[in-house]
């Protein structure tokens, strides 16, 4: 499902929000202010040739939208946690681009850390052959063959 445009903004991808240890306010960055497309944790692609389209963003998401579609596995464990979410990638007419699953594993801390946490992606394209491309900055790096 597209989000409704009046909360698109603030839905058009999914992210990890990483709260303080007091639990009383965030240590990442939510929707809105300065480059309101940076927020928690995510993945993104800002340049996508895909077909006869050149210049797909799904990191800025002029293009579409990332939709969390349902969690595929989560486990808890006394020093770790785990969870894969499916994530379809869809452009604005709904089109799915790359199905992605993304999982996050929690650790406890060494004594002195706030947390621990490694993320782990796999993109599969979904409509056909894609090129992705871009920088270190915004989602890819493009690097010559050699």
């Amino acid at each position: 499902m597209i989000p409704p445009k009046a909360k698109r903004e603030e839905t058009y991808k999914p992210f990890l929000h990483v709260a303080d240890p007091e639990g009383k306010g965030f240590i990442t960055k939510g929707p809105g202010g300065m480059d309101t497309h940076h927020r928690g944790i995510y993945i993104g692609w800002h340049t996508i040739a895909w077909k006869d389209k050149k210049d797909l963003n799904l990191w800025e998401m002029p293009s579409g939208n990332q939709v969390h579609q349902k969690f595929l596995a989560q486990k808890a464990e006394a020093d770790m946690a785990t969870f894969t979410s499916l994530v379809a990638w869809k452009l604005l007419d709904g089109t799915q681009l790359i199905e992605e699953q993304r999982t996050f594993t929690f650790h406890r801390p060494a004594a002195g850390a706030m947390l621990v946490v490694d993320t782990a992606s796999t993109l599969k394209a979904m409509a056909g052959d894609l090129v992705m491309e871009g920088d270190a900055e915004h989602g890819g790096r493009s690097v010559p063959a050699r």
